[in-house]
């Protein structure tokens, strides 16, 4: 019983205790931690052309090729870094598919991705990102040249504009779709549509590739056959004419030892924390990857870290001595001699520049360790060399719609077994490594066993109005990979017919409906734009739609400090018109970087926010459409804010609380909002989050007067009250 006990106890590990143990080829990662650093070096001295060939997707290169010029759809299944995504599209350019001015494109699911991408691709190939052969397009950020650009990355939503121009895409040879299996709203909206368009022009391929995908089911939503194998050389490959799924030949699978909570944690951010300082003392060199659910949570880690890290330089100063000696002298005995001393936290999400989303990518200086606060982006759409460790904290933040109160919430959601699975593998790249699942083995158990697709848990406005900017009229009978709820959509018509978007029949109305699928916002915000027009105070409203558009502009780890920064610009009626204060005084200043870091703002995102708010008043010129400014007559901005997010409505009650007016849910003020000290009587909300207690908390709200919304959205309040009746 006693030898079960300790057998059984290998699957667990509990944060303060002993370190888990290691695997015989752990044994071995430890044993030649000097020999696989001479091979890392090795490999970084090598030039990028032989970097590029001992990629596992080079051996399947000629195949690929064919697989391209054979089949209209080529599904290609590859784990995480075997090269599929910087290297396809180059087999594709030097096949001579960008012959005569044509484009290949790929197609990423998050801007981070496509930036960071372009950038390798075009390093590798010479050429200067964005006027050379290769660039990337974005959502409010284009680095690409129209008669030199040859290889495009772009995120989908990117995509789904290009249609908006050319239905056809005409000016491309070969669309990649990459991380499909992540199956958000938008890489199924471009499967379908690229389906679509594959119908008109039968010279346009379409390739498919994933980390992890059920390529069966995909092959036969685009038309897949029985299969049959292929035969000759290529005889691994599964034919469903007129697709073909091929699956890359794999790489050396580094050994990943897995390890679970035996009991479970009431905080998985300290718990995090300190599995990160035990490795940082006890494991051998490598880098740490730390999956949390949000910025909030990241910044609350950096903040531990950096203490810990403080206090410990603190008490090794203070001890000295003899002391200090004798327990150098111990670990000398028990850990290697290179076990780094510093160690470097770097945060990774969507809401930093550009820059700090790369310095994560950057190599540690000798004698350090890297520990990568990351969200779940860094599972699948990027890669981070050099990690060995990964502490999974077992959670993610999702969209979650409710249809009958018609509002989108962002809660934190338990992930899938595949998605666990996928973020332990991030520790095997490099050599054998270790992941800490921060949860018992009985939870990892209970999770689904894939996550459900975004489709089917999300609001539909904008896939509805995209769908039917380019000529989609049925959009309850459009062929779509997984069909999305009918509650969803018929939320998202409702919701678009009552901001006038469309006609009684489903149509895009004209020119109202065009032009806010045409405007690259949500339709909530196009609708505040250009409602602004009429209240006759536009300029203020490209300040909020640019502002609402990034990420926050408040910096600093304490929420005290942030606080205090919103208070010099904090007005009354909301924080929609506190937010265009700050971009107004920004353009204003003379020193903006200088004028900006002494208010705790971060000059970065206002500088971007400024870029956005030039292109979107290029968007009104094109529409012939004035920006007058309305000065002191706040008034009309608010109502402007009403005639876009009326549907997010809310009501205090006597506890102090809120009430949607749709669907009646509970909502309280966000603690980080102008009003949540003096909270008015009506407002609308942005969007919803959840607190760290369950509570649902409004973002972004605005104070308005309640006859503004009989006034200023008639239709949706007769949709409502007809319902009621019925």
């Amino acid at each position: 019983m006693a030898a079960d006990r300790a057998a059984s106890s290998h699957l667990f590990w509990r944060p303060g205790a002993d370190p888990p143990p290691a695997s015989a080829a752990l044994d071995r990662g430890r044993a030649n931690d000097e020999r696989a650093s001479a091979v890392r070096n090795v490999h970084a001295g090598l030039s990028l052309t032989q970097q590029r060939v001992r990629l596992p997707v080079f051996a399947d290169r000629r195949r690929i090729l064919y697989l391209v010029e054979t089949f209209p759809t080529v599904v290609i299944v590859g784990h995480t870094g075997c090269g599929k995504t910087t290297q396809i599209p180059q087999y594709l350019h030097e096949a001579g598919w960008t012959a005569g001015g044509r484009l290949v494109a790929c197609t990423q699911p998050r801007r981070v991705a496509a930036i960071s991408v372009a950038a390798r691709v075009a390093e590798e190939m010479g050429a200067e990102l964005g006027a050379g052969a290769v660039g990337y397009a974005v959502r409010f950020d284009v680095r690409a040249d129209a008669e030199r650009t040859r290889i495009l990355y772009l995120t989908h939503g990117t995509l789904m504009r290009e249609m908006l121009a050319d239905p056809l895409l005409s000016r491309f040879s070969v669309v990649m779709v990459d991380e499909a299996h992540e199956r958000g709203a938008s890489t199924d909206l471009c499967l379908a549509l690229l389906k679509k368009v594959q119908r008109r022009r039968k010279d346009l391929r379409l390739l498919i590739a994933s980390a992890t995908l059920e390529a069966e089911a995909l092959a036969r939503f685009f038309g897949g056959t029985a299969p049959m194998r292929m035969r000759g050389p290529d005889g691994a490959v599964r034919l469903q004419p007129p697709v073909a799924v091929l699956t890359l030949v794999a790489a050396r699978a580094h050994p990943v030892h897995r390890c679970f909570l035996a009991r479970p944690c009431a905080d998985y951010v300290a718990e995090a924390v300190r599995a990160v300082l035990e490795l940082h003392v006890q494991q051998p060199p490598g880098d740490v990857l730390v999956f949390l659910t949000g910025q909030a949570e990241i910044d609350a880690a950096r903040a531990l870290l950096t203490d810990a890290m403080a206090d410990a330089m603190a008490d090794a100063m203070a001890d000295g001595g003899a002391d200090a000696k004798r327990r150098r002298t111990s670990l000398a005995r028990h850990e290697p001699a290179a076990r780094p001393t510093e160690l470097l936290v770097l945060p990774l999400h969507g809401g930093l520049s550009r820059d700090e989303q790369l310095a994560a990518f950057e190599p540690p200086a000798p004698g350090a360790r890297k520990v990568v606060l990351a969200t779940n982006m860094a599972e699948t759409s990027i890669t981070l060399d050099g990690i060995v460790y990964v502490v999974d904290c077992g959670f993610v933040k999702q969209q979650i719609f409710d249809a009958q109160a018609g509002t989108e919430a962002l809660v934190v959601a338990p992930i899938s077994r595949a998605a666990a699975k996928q973020r332990a593998g991030r520790a095997g790249r490099t050599r054998a490594g270790v992941c800490l699942h921060l949860y018992t083995q009985r939870t990892h158990a209970a999770m689904r066993a894939a996550t459900a697709p975004e489709v089917q848990r999300c609001s539909l406005d904008n896939l509805v109005l995209q769908l039917l900017s380019v000529g989609i009229r049925n959009v309850a009978q459009f062929d779509m990979p997984t069909p999305p709820p009918a509650a969803h959509l018929a939320c998202a018509l409702e919701k678009l017919y009552a901001l006038g978007a469309l006609t009684d029949r489903g149509a895009l109305t004209s020119p109202l409906g065009e032009r806010m699928a045409e405007l690259p916002l949500t339709p909530l915000l196009a609708a505040m734009l250009l409602g602004a027009v009429e209240e006759g105070c536009a300029r203020e409203a490209l300040c909020v739609a640019a502002m609402l558009s990034v990420q926050t502009v408040w910096v600093g780890c304490s929420h005290k400090a942030q606080d205090a920064a919103r208070a010099h610009f904090a007005v009354y009626e909301g924080d929609h018109l506190t937010l265009a204060n700050v971009l107004r005084a920004f353009t204003r200043a003379r020193d903006a970087p200088r004028w900006a870091s002494r208010r705790g703002l971060d000059a970065r995102v206002l500088q971007r926010a400024v870029l956005v708010r030039a292109q979107l008043a290029r968007f009104l010129s094109r529409f012939g459409l004035p920006a007058e400014n309305c000065g002191r007559e706040t008034d009309r901005l608010r109502r402007s804010v009403v005639r876009g997010f009326f549907p997010h409505a809310a009501q205090r009650q006597v506890g102090g609380e809120y009430r949607a007016v749709r669907g009646g849910r509970r909502l309280l003020i966000h603690p980080r909002s102008v009003l949540f000290r003096a909270p008015p009587e009506w407002l609308v909300y942005h969007e919803v989050s959840q607190l760290t207690n369950g509570d649902e908390a409004m973002i972004d709200v605005c104070k308005i007067e309640p006859h503004w919304l009989t006034e200023l959205a008639p239709l949706f309040y007769e949709v409502r009250t007809a319902q009621r009746g019925a």
